[in-house]
């Protein structure tokens, strides 16, 4: 659920604004919305001193620890750290720009430039040039030219005249060093970069010390942040922020005691409130794909973690189809549940996880689908045999898509009550299903039921008639016939988009089933024959895998993020709840 809200306006004395918001810090409930833009000087500077200290923790993780370094401050280690950073992003882009001077210059072979230009004290011209093959031939007779290399009918040469004159070919400007020094540069460089990678390695005892002191860095910005945010008016300070209703009594306790001005108040329409989503752990497993994906509900809009888990358990099922896919999933899972439980804080991606790959071990075992559905026939037989014909499964994402969406306007429905407009939805619901019998028809070849008509017909009228009800009955039926005329014909498109799941399901199975056979096909006759064999199986089913796991973001994800949820008008507009706190310390 979306937590409730309150605005808290609190205005103080300018001279107390700092004490002030490290009292509101230490409450830390109220996401504050800075009144102007939160930079200045004192900013700057804790911005650089964070950005040195994750570019020190970026190059000290990983590293292999070596002995403690002793005699230095955590300040002088920081400084030093940082340095060494800086040299070695400026070597690497050294090396880079060297790397592309040595492509280039690879092909023309080593020679000193210094020995081209000692010519000229010889009253001769000398200098590399790019000319035309056919030209070659139409050179001047005082002119030497050596062909060094040709490349796409052009040829790189060595050219050697008594005098400079324009020769009307494309002159290559000489480098500065020969190509054995550029090569001797790179090697230098390579070798100061890894002696600063090892002097590295010494600060490795202090990685966590270092972490900790991002973590007070990052609380000092957010505190410079919020003071340079605070509007002002003569001598006080102001500043606007929210806070969960359940948190306010904290706020005002606090207030009282430090004598602040206070104002709690519900939030306006025009207010941007954070948004909070509070659900059971266990509903809490999809929060990884909103951050996947970087939504978030509005404040004022709908939380559907619920509806969102269940659904695309359902629709993983479907679109990855097969037992054996799915227990890869679930023991990679496992395999990394197992390394990763120490490192990892939130463990919501792993339990979602063993969700997903048990909802396709489960539709695999149901539809007789084991990697592939071919060569398995005669020797597992499909728990639930239906599922294996094509009009029944197209017909059951019909119906899935139906009772999705009309979650949606049930949902809606019990919003509007007590309106009028609660009727609108009704007739939008029975619209819905008069859609699912149009599709069974028009795709299935099945015969429209009388029933499919009367709830077009009925749902139909409701639409027409409490869409927005006025008391001007012309007014209302307009405004409801136009309402109707835009959205009819996106709920059968809408019904008729979740045949993906059978479309892209069948494919992934269809793909099985052809590396299956090419594989069986070789056999295993000989070694050869039976290494090729495998590492069809193999690489035919990993690319099938990944081809199935891009199933899920493109057509399991969208069927939640648009179909459902532009049915229930949202805009995933949400900004997160972020409160003003201390950074939290991770445990060691």
């Amino acid at each position: 659920m979306i937590i409730p809200m309150k605005k808290v306006s609190l205005v103080v004395q300018k001279k107390d604004a700092e004490n002030t918001l490290m009292r509101l810090r230490d409450i830390g409930v109220v996401h504050v919305i800075h009144e102007n833009p939160p930079e200045g000087t004192g900013v700057a500077e804790v911005k650089e001193e964070v950005r040195a200290l994750q570019e020190a923790i970026h190059f000290l993780e990983g590293q292999g620890a070596s002995h403690a370094t002793q005699g230095s401050g955590r300040i002088e280690m920081i400084e030093r750290i940082t340095d060494c950073v800086h040299q070695i992003r400026q070597l690497k882009d050294d090396m880079a720009k060297q790397h592309s001077l040595i492509s280039q210059w690879e092909p023309w072979g080593d020679f000193n430039p210094k020995d081209v230009e000692s010519f000229a004290h010889k009253d001769l011209h000398a200098g590399l040039f790019k000319i035309s093959v056919k030209q070659l031939k139409n050179l001047p007779d005082d002119v030497v030219c050596n062909k060094i290399f040709v490349k796409d009918q052009v040829a790189h040469c060595f050219v050697l005249c008594k005098e400079k004159k324009a020769l009307g070919f494309q002159e290559v400007h000489l480098p500065q060093i020969s190509l054995s020094q550029m090569k001797e540069a790179q090697s230098a460089d390579a070798n100061k970069i890894q002696n600063i990678k090892n002097e590295l390695k010494r600060y490795h005892s202090c990685f966590n010390s270092f972490k900790h002191i991002l973590e007070e860095k990052f609380s000092d910005l957010r505190l410079k942040e919020a003071l340079a945010g605070m509007g002002a008016a003569e001598e006080l300070s102001y500043l606007v922020g929210f806070c969960p209703s359940s948190a306010c009594v904290e706020v005002k306790n606090v207030s009282r005691k430090e004598k602040w001005g206070l104002v709690i108040e519900d939030p306006s329409d025009d207010d941007k409130v954070p948004t909070l989503l509070k659900n059971p752990k266990w509903v809490d497993m999809i929060k990884p794909v909103f951050s996947m994906m970087n939504v978030l509900p509005g404040y004022k809009e709908f939380d559907i973690s619920v509806f969102f888990l269940v659904f695309l358990s359902i629709f993983f099922g479907i679109l990855i189809g097969d037992a054996g896919y799915g227990v890869i999933f679930f023991l990679g899972t496992l395999f990394a549940h197992i390394k990763l439980n120490q490192k990892m804080k939130d463990k919501a991606p792993l339990f979602l996880m063993y969700v997903l790959s048990t909802c396709a071990i489960v539709w695999g075992l149901l539809t007789g689908t084991i990697f592939g559905q071919a060569w398995i026939k005669g020797i597992f037989n499909p728990l639930l045999p239906w599922l294996n014909n094509a009009q029944n499964m197209q017909m059951l994402c019909f119906l899935i898509g139906a009772i999705h969406l009309s979650i949606a306007h049930i949902w809606k429905t019990i919003l509007k009550i007590p309106s009028l407009c609660a009727l609108s939805e009704i007739g939008w619901i029975s619209i819905l299903w008069g859609m699912f019998f149009v599709a069974k028809m028009l795709i299935l070849g099945d015969p429209l039921p009388q029933a499919g008509k009367l709830m077009l017909l009925a749902g139909s009228t409701l639409v027409v008639f409490f869409s927005q009800p006025k008391k001007n009955i012309f007014k209302t039926v307009g405004l409801g016939l136009g309402e109707l005329l835009m959205s009819i014909v996106n709920m059968f498109t809408d019904i008729v988009s979740y045949i993906r799941l059978f479309a892209v399901g069948l494919a992934t199975v269809a793909v099985a089933d052809a590396f299956n056979q090419m594989a069986f096909g070789i056999g295993f006759n000989s070694f050869l024959a039976g290494l090729a064999t495998a590492m069809i199986l193999v690489l035919g089913h990993l690319l099938n895998i990944a081809l199935g796991a891009m199933a899920i973001l493109v057509h399991g994800i969208r069927l939640n993020v648009l179909e459902f949820s532009s049915h229930l008008n949202m805009e995933w507009a949400g900004m997160a709840y972020n409160p003003f706190r201390k950074a939290e310390r991770e445990n060691n």
